[in-house]
């Protein structure tokens, strides 16, 4: 979760400083990305149980939670 979570400030980062172009680095795009990312967040809190998340999964959500909103 922890090289995911930097990928994720990566994104967030570049989509804050780069805008929309930043989607057309990845071959799923904009749709295809925030669909990964909110499935893989899903999958580790499946994983690990609602009690049990680490805190890289917690921070992780948030910074999907962000790019999405900022998407």
């Amino acid at each position: 979760s922890a090289d995911k979570l930097h990928n994720a400030r990566s994104i967030l980062a570049d989509l804050r400083s780069v805008g929309p172009a930043v989607w057309e680095r990845f071959t799923g795009r904009k749709d295809g990305t925030l669909w990964y990312y909110s499935a893989l967040v899903d999958a580790y809190v499946d994983a690990y149980g609602a009690d049990g998340v680490p805190a890289t999964v917690r921070e992780l959500r948030e910074v999907v939670d962000q790019i999405v909103a900022e998407a």
